[in-house]
This record gives C-alpha cells, sequence and structure tokens, in this order.
C-alpha cells in the first residue's frame, strides 16, 4: 500500500515533494505561508480526524529520511508493516536526529541488530511525526516557537506515550526560513520557553536551566517504560 505524507510548504521554499514521490509516497502539501506552523499542522490534524485512518505523517517542507543509516531504507518500502508492530498506547513516533542525539553511537549499539528500539521522547521536534489516531490534541498557534513540542509533551498530559524510532534517521535540507522574522530563532525560542513556563508553572527548572519535563509528566500522568524492543524481521545495517 502507498504511504501518504502531509507536507507543510510555503511560496517561498522548495518542497521535497518530489523526494518522497520517489519513494513511492503519495503526497498532500498543506500550503501554509504567511502563517505559523501550528496553524497548517492543526489543518491537517483536522483533516485526518475527518478520515478513517490509523496513522498521521506529517513533515516539513525541508525534510526527508537519510536511507544511509540504520532501517531507514527498509521503513520506507515497509512502513505499514512496522508502524502494525507499535503497541497500541504509544499514539506519537518521531526519527531520531542526528544534530540532537549521536547517531553512530546509537546505532552501532548490538540492540538495533536485531530490534526496533523506540525511545521516550518528552519534547519531541515536528519535523517529521507519525501520529496514530487517539485524541485531537491541536497544536498551539499564539506562541513563536515550540509548539510541536508542546503538543507532544500534552500528548504525554493526556494519557498518550511520545517515542523516537531510533532505527530511521531524519535528515534535513537546509532552506533560508522566515519564519522568525526580525527578532530572529534565539529570541523565539527564549520567548516561547517563557511562555511554555507560564502555561505550566508547576514545572521546575534544574541549576543548569533545563525544564524538567519526565519529572512533571511522572506526577500528572500514565507512564510507561523507556524503551519498547520490537523484533525485526530483517537484515540490519548501520
Amino acid at each position: 500500500m502507498s504511504q501518504h505524507i502531509h507536507l507543510l510548504t510555503t511560496d517561498s521554499r522548495t518542497s521535497q515533494a518530489e523526494w518522497w514521490q520517489q519513494q513511492g509516497w503519495q503526497v498532500t502539501e498543506f500550503n501554509n505561508t504567511d502563517q505559523p506552523p501550528g496553524v497548517g499542522r492543526n489543518r491537517m490534524l483536522q483533516a485526518f480526524y475527518q478520515s478513517d485512518q490509523e496513522w498521521l505523517c506529517m513533515c516539513d517542507d525541508d525534510v526527508i529520511l537519510d536511507t544511509r543509516w540504520g532501517d531507514t531504507e527498509y521503513f520506507l518500502k515497509h512502513t505499514d508493516q512496522v508502524l502494525a508492530k507499535i503497541p497500541r498506547h504509544i499514539n506519537i513516533v518521531v526519527p531520531l536526529n542526528p544534530t540532537v542525539i549521536r547517531l553512530q553511537h546509537t546505532l552501532s549499539q548490538p540492540i538495533y541488530s536485531t530490534h526496533w528500539r523506540l525511545e521516550r521522547e518528552t519534547f519531541p521536534t515536528g519535523k517529521l511525526v507519525w501520529h496514530r489516531r487517539s485524541r485531537l490534541i491541536q497544536q498551539h498557534t499564539h506562541i513563536p516557537a515550540l509548539e510541536d513540542s508542546i503538543w507532544g509533551f500534552e500528548h504525554w498530559l493526556g494519557g498518550g506515550c511520545v517515542m523516537r524510532l531510533n532505527n530511521i534517521v531524519l535528515k534535513e535540507k537546509s532552506q533560508p526560513s522566515s519564519l522568525f522574522g526580525k527578532t530572529g530563532r534565539n529570541t523565539a525560542y527564549q520567548t516561547a520557553r517563557e511562555q511554555f513556563l507560564k502555561m505550566y508553572p508547576d514545572v521546575t527548572v534544574n541549576k543548569l536551566g533545563h525544564i524538567m519535563k519526565w519529572n512533571y509528566i511522572k506526577t500528572h500522568s500514565t507512564t510507561h517504560p523507556r524503551f519498547c524492543d520490537l523484533p525485526k524481521t530483517h537484515t540490519h545495517r548501520v
């Protein structure tokens, strides 16, 4: 069955639709010019919850998967079979982002030779997301950044489970962005961080300035183990 991906696009950027189509995927583009990303993603979510599909794949227009690593190439060709293995309580899945997670260190661990490994993700980025039908939680559109991460955080609080599938690897195709305007990325993220802490005043910050999101989730919602390992039926390559 052909996979379906929803791409968030703007007039000023080149979409990676052609790459996904070359992988045999069906692409639907949501033009979000001059709007915060949450507006476009909420349109995707609303359309999804009016359909009969079990999974929604949402993706930014500058993102693909890196088939040089892990089980990414296999996943692209057998996405339905892999998603079908994922336990029902997991309702958001994101790929490994090598700008955040140590790629070679992670994939060199023996577990990846025999298993799909899902790892707990408390504050995911929304560059590429698989969302299983569960409950409609919309993304905030009044904050300048982190709307995707807060969306994942609020799924945890709503009884969901957000995991990172470390076997598949994200790749960004850098493009200019006008998203943050004259304020700049750093200012937008700092403002969003402050707004998040106002939304959830009981979330603590440690001495290093790190927001203790998992501590908050543990006291306000159902928790699940850090890892979920699912046996593979094909040969692994790093």
